[in-house]
């Protein structure tokens, strides 16, 4: 290492011993003009690091993530399943639609009821849903969203709301004596009794619209996470960068 100290110069010979010159103006001005360029070398490498990084990462400085929808009819397990998803990645959340309608305190209209309110809050629902999932999945969380979809139109909007986050529509499916059982086990407060049988009958009907089946009937939600897991191919296939645990 040459260090210099005012007209001289202090350095180590490979002896090892101090070794100390009286350096001419020159000499000193055209080292220290190369020191400098190499700081400025070094400031421009750092920032060019810098925006490398910034590239990978998105505007709001965290990695993407990705969006999936869990679909099928009342007590098939979507919300259990989304949130047993959910806790197999480092960021992840659940989007449950029901809740989101729920906030509708005064004037609140049923699903199932065939009126222009109904369809409203429906839409509403779902444009909420997609922002919240946006709004995760901008931000590095794995999404999934808890709906009933029924129609091929329904479908699409969120398809194309959330097709930059790597969206994937996953239908589960039981058999009607599944759904029944389940549908007791959950209270009489959130049973459908005969419409949960009437929506299976319908998505039992409703062919390939796009999304991924997967039959839930007999499996566990541990099971069946696995399962839409190994459907992807698993790690290798998920969007973005959001990583399991």
């Amino acid at each position: 290492m040459l260090i210099f100290y005012g007209d001289y110069t202090i350095q180590l010979n490979k002896a090892g011993k101090i070794v100390i010159k009286q350096v001419k103006s020159k000499e000193k001005e055209e080292q220290t003009l190369k020191n400098k360029l190499k700081h400025k070398h070094q400031q421009i490498k750092n920032l060019r690091g810098k925006q490398k990084m910034g590239k990978k990462k998105g505007s709001t400085g965290s990695k993407t993530g990705f969006a999936w929808l869990l679909t099928g009819p009342p007590g098939i397990g979507k919300s259990t399943i989304a949130k047993e998803l959910a806790s197999r990645f480092e960021k992840a959340v659940w989007v449950d639609v029901d809740s989101l309608r729920a906030m509708v305190v005064s004037g609140n209209a049923k699903p199932w009821e065939k009126t222009r309110e109904t369809e409203l809050q429906i839409e509403i629902s779902l444009e909420n849903a997609c922002s919240i999932a946006k709004n995760f999945a901008e931000n590095g969380f794995a999404v999934f969203i808890d709906d009933v979809v029924l129609s091929a139109k329904k479908l699409e909007q969120y398809r194309q709301k959330l097709k930059a986050f790597g969206f994937k529509a996953f239908l589960l499916e039981a058999d009607k004596k599944t759904i029944e059982e389940r549908d007791r086990k959950r209270g009489r407060d959130k049973a459908m009794g005969k419409r949960a049988i009437e929506l299976q009958t319908k998505f039992s009907k409703a062919g390939s619209k796009g999304w991924v089946k997967i039959n839930s009937g007999r499996k566990t939600a541990k099971e069946t996470a696995s399962e839409i897991l190994k459907a992807v191919k698993q790690e290798s296939a998920l969007v973005g960068h959001t990583r399991l645990k």
